[in-house]
């Protein structure tokens, strides 16, 4: 058994004192102070289970709000296209709407839809053509610009589209002949001087 001795009035003892009990000197040895700092408990399972089980609600939580917000799928461009347009200037509307998409295939039916309500609109029908023949359907291109013509033999558009639709087909004749006669009315268009380089070269 280890023995203790006061370093001043050498009393030895077989308990350990901080102070000497017979003279009241510091002993030697003396247990140390306990430390100010807090030991670092353990962390309990459960509490870890808890901090999953939080962690995994709080996802669930994002996901399931994030699926209630998500917007619902817009409907296809097809079926917002009514069959039949309820008037002239409807269908017109929608016909240029869907050409300047570049949509010529949805166009093409607006566009009859209003030639039926109104028969006697060239611009209409040169609309028609343009539709066509960005589809390739040259010669029903060239039947709705003639058809334009039959109405306003002067409609600088529709020639200037003839020649465009003749030369497509390869009839460079026919190209010529409604470029003339569209420089004739072109004016100051810009397209006149593209018409002009193009006969050119025929």
């Amino acid at each position: 058994m280890a023995v203790n001795r006061c370093p001043k009035c050498k009393t030895e003892y077989a308990q350990i004192h901080a102070y000497c009990p017979h003279c009241g000197a510091k002993m030697q040895g003396s247990a140390p102070k306990a430390s100010s700092k807090p030991s670092r408990s353990r962390r309990s399972p459960l509490g870890e289970w808890l901090i999953l089980i939080l962690i995994a609600a709080a996802t669930v939580f994002v996901y399931n709000l994030a699926a209630s917000t998500k917007q619902a799928p817009k409907p296809s461009q097809s079926a917002m296209i009514p069959e039949t347009a309820d008037s002239f200037t409807t269908a017109v509307n929608l016909g240029n709407n869907f050409m300047d998409r570049g949509m010529y295939d949805h166009a093409i039916p607006q566009y009859e839809r209003a030639l039926d309500l109104d028969s006697l609109q060239p611009d209409i029908m040169v609309d028609l053509g343009a539709c066509y023949h960005a589809l390739g359907e040259n010669e029903e291109a060239i039947f709705q610009f003639n058809r334009a013509l039959a109405q306003d033999s002067l409609h600088v558009v529709a020639l200037f589209n003839l020649g465009v639709a003749e030369l497509s087909v390869a009839d460079t004749s026919a190209a010529k002949t409604y470029w003339n006669r569209f420089l004739r009315v072109a004016g100051d268009m810009p397209q006149a001087d593209m018409v002009r380089r193009q006969l050119q070269e025929l």
